[in-house]
């Protein structure tokens, strides 16, 4: 088996292959799995194959910038935005850390509010869902928490 990656135009090239039998295949993540093409190449021959993709692409999040240590008793939000290749309605929806809100803005669009309770020592995360009816994309957003200096307590 011989692997190739595509290249800037779209295209690659598989150099040094013996004449012979073959059957080519191309994937794309999200995609359904491709039926292989056969092709028979002759000492010398060049060979030019085109390929398609059908079948549905899930959506798929715009960059999230990483999320600064976060202080208790404050308000964070974070909006954020999916997209669909072809063009299809997209859903968000999150789990989201005890007390967070999560809105469904509409159009890929989304976002995500939460006042940092009391108390809050650890990191936490915002998991985020696109999907388009037909596929699903997860989006893992850490939450760091600062550490807040607190006066002694007497007991």
């Amino acid at each position: 088996m011989q692997v190739g990656e595509v290249g800037l135009t779209g295209s690659y090239v598989l150099p040094l292959i013996r004449p012979g039998s073959y059957r080519v295949v191309a994937e794309v993540p999200g995609y359904p799995e491709p039926q292989p093409v056969p092709i028979d190449l002759a000492p010398g021959q060049r060979e030019r194959l085109d390929f398609w993709l059908t079948g549905n692409q899930p959506p798929f999040f715009a960059p999230v910038d990483p999320v600064e240590p976060l202080v208790e008793g404050e308000t964070f939000t974070l909006d954020v935005r999916a997209y669909d290749m072809q063009n299809d309605p997209i859903r968000l929806s999150a789990t989201t850390p005890m007390g967070g809100r999560f809105e469904d803005l509409g159009e890929g669009r989304g976002r995500f509010t939460w006042t940092v309770p009391f108390g809050t020592q650890r990191a936490t995360s915002l998991l985020l869902e696109a999907t388009d009816g037909q596929g699903l994309t997860e989006l893992l957003v850490p939450l760091p928490i600062a550490q807040t200096n607190r006066p002694p307590t007497l007991e």
